[in-house]
């Protein structure tokens, strides 16, 4: 049995399933928080005209949600988080 059909019948059919362990929620929430930041209300809160550093805000946002995920999604692959 390949591990798509393993999981199939470990789990049901169910499409998302919610996280159980401390470490896979924290993840998660994470996860979440950095979704949020590239969301259009942050966006719109994020273009001012203030520079940071030199470069604007909006763009240091831009750099600084990729950035982020890498930083989690490596985070959960140090836990061991599936």
């Amino acid at each position: 049995m390949n591990e798509r059909a393993e999981n199939r019948t470990k789990y049901g059919n169910r499409l998302f399933v919610l996280p159980k362990k401390k470490k896979e929620i924290a993840v998660f929430i994470m996860m979440l928080i950095v979704i949020l930041f590239g969301v259009s209300p942050v966006i719109n809160l994020a273009n001012t005209p203030s520079l940071i550093f030199g470069v604007p805000s909006v763009m240091v946002l831009a750099v600084l949600v990729p950035v982020l995920i890498v930083i989690v999604l490596s985070l959960a692959r140090k836990w061991g988080v599936k």
